[in-house]
């Protein structure tokens, strides 16, 4: 692959957007690796993730730790940069503060 002999960088961006009229928090993760193959991409954006998780255990308890806290109330897109990369978009809502 491309990539062997240079060194692995990943990207985190955050920002305020908006998601269907409702303010959300985006955070893109990219890296500069060689991306995705389309068997995995179909399997990390298909919402049935048991057999995935076996072998992808960080993605999946990421997953699964988002849902637990947000509901359905949030979106992941698993892509491929065109130039290269894996990519991924969270969408989480934003929780109000609470002061005490």
């Amino acid at each position: 692959s491309k990539q062997t002999d240079s060194l692995l960088i990943f990207d985190i961006k955050i920002s305020l957007t908006e998601l269907e009229g409702v303010p959300v928090m985006q955070i893109h993760l990219s890296d500069n690796g060689i991306g995705y193959t389309p068997e995995i991409l179909e399997k990390l954006n298909s919402s049935e993730n048991d057999l995935f998780a076996q072998k992808h255990v960080g993605i999946s308890n990421l997953k699964h730790r988002i849902a637990l806290i947000y509901k359905s109330n949030y979106q992941f897109a698993f892509y491929n940069n065109p130039s290269g990369g894996a990519c991924v978009l969270i969408y989480l809502p934003l929780l109000e503060a609470h002061e005490e």
